[in-house]
């Protein structure tokens, strides 16, 4: 089956990059012809670009424009051998791991290309509610209106919203377009709740896709020669929590190690042996592959934490932490994220996570994840896929 995938193939998240490749990955290993549907709208123009000015095209005002531009400009000149580093390695992973078609990237719903068998719309939040300077509220080419008139197979694997907003506004429209797909899986629970109720399709609870390969198959494409310490704590800081410094700082100074830092972009003046700041996703994997113990506020630092068998403990992510502990909740590992305001955090190091146990967990839940894909893939575009997963 020829399949397009439509996601967020272009942003420069380690997250979104990997659960692109899981799926792609996935679905080829199990004979199918997959491309990426290189859909990258005008109101994400520019955003990894070296030179960031898109303030000079938003609706601030011309002051607050001028004063934008020539922030982001201080802050290029302070960061630039880094920043390109790091973006040149989240392209070259675009380029050589992401079947992207070339010369075919289009930025309307309607230049969406309509050759395809099937189309799987996810995962990572690509049903979250938009709040650019350009752009506000949900784009209906996540929601599975184009290509329009099409009798080509729709459906969705773990779609995710991040912050769920509420009103009947949202509810009329999530409603009116989950009747675009023949099949829907979401990501969390919570999500599964709230949309169950606004369709009459079964909605299925379903792994992010980076669960979908082994371990072995991750490390293939890690990077294998870096220099590492030969113990030491990585702080994942993607919402650069300061408890999240702390706590990597007094974890490591028990074990005796030091801490390694990536952040979600390059942060001036930072650049002792700490902060890893030109991490692209061959580097991050071969991070936490080593890693001794990991700290995250970020979902997919306690995805690999997972894959990898790491000691770890998730913190820091504020309204999105709904991702985070509907996984732990699933695996019984609850303790692992620490709700806000735990200001003496300090992890049981002699409690380590019992793994063989959370393995065989993690096992049915992918085999039900496998489960939904084959059946509504090998479905009719009106068919309702046969296994009810996560209910």
């Amino acid at each position: 089956m020829k399949i397009g995938l439509v996601t967020f193939q272009r942003a420069h998240n380690y997250g979104a990059q990997f659960q692109a490749y899981a799926l792609q990955k996935f679905l080829h290993d199990q004979g199918h012809d997959i491309e990426f549907v290189d859909y990258w709208p005008d109101y994400r123009k520019g955003m990894y670009d070296l030179v960031d000015l898109s303030a000079l095209g938003s609706a601030m005002r011309p002051h607050r424009k001028l004063l934008a531009t020539a922030k982001s400009l201080t802050k290029l000149g302070l960061t630039y051998p880094w920043k390109k580093q790091r973006r040149d390695r989240f392209e070259g992973f675009m380029d050589t791991r992401l079947n992207i078609p070339e010369n075919a990237r289009v930025s309307c719903g309607t230049d969406i290309p309509s050759h395809y068998d099937a189309y799987v719309f996810g995962s990572d939040q690509i049903w979250r509610y938009n709040k650019f300077n350009t752009y506000t509220g949900y784009d209906s080419v996540y929601w599975g209106k184009y290509p329009e008139n099409s009798s080509a197979l729709k459906i969705t694997y773990a779609a995710s919203m991040g912050v769920i907003p509420s009103g009947s506004q949202n509810n009329e429209f999530i409603s009116k377009h989950l009747r675009n797909f023949a099949a829907i899986s979401v990501r969390e629970k919570s999500l599964r709740k709230l949309i169950a109720p606004l369709t009459d399709k079964p909605v299925h609870q379903v792994l992010d896709p980076a669960f979908l390969l082994e371990r072995e198959q991750w490390s293939q494409i890690a990077r294998q020669d870096l220099e590492l310490p030969e113990r030491f704590v990585l702080l994942y800081n993607l919402n650069k929590s300061p408890l999240a410094k702390r706590l990597a700082d007094g974890v490591a100074s028990r074990m005796g190690c030091e801490v390694i830092e990536v952040n979600s972009e390059v942060a001036p003046l930072k650049f002792s042996r700490r902060f890893f700041n030109t991490a692209g996703p061959a580097e991050f994997l071969a991070l936490f592959s080593q890693a001794s113990y990991v700290v995250s506020t970020s979902f997919h630092g306690v995805v690999f934490s997972l894959i990898y068998r790491k000691e770890f403990q998730a913190l820091g992510l504020g309204a999105n932490a709904t991702r985070v502990t509907d996984l732990l909740a699933d695996l019984g590992i609850d303790g692992r994220y620490a709700a806000a305001g735990e200001e003496n955090l300090e992890p049981d190091l002699k409690q380590p996570l019992a793994y063989p146990r959370i393995q065989r967990k993690l096992d049915a839940l992918r085999q039900q994840s496998i489960d939904f894909l084959e059946a509504s893939l090998n479905a009719g575009p009106k068919a309702q896929p046969r296994l009810a997963v996560g209910s």
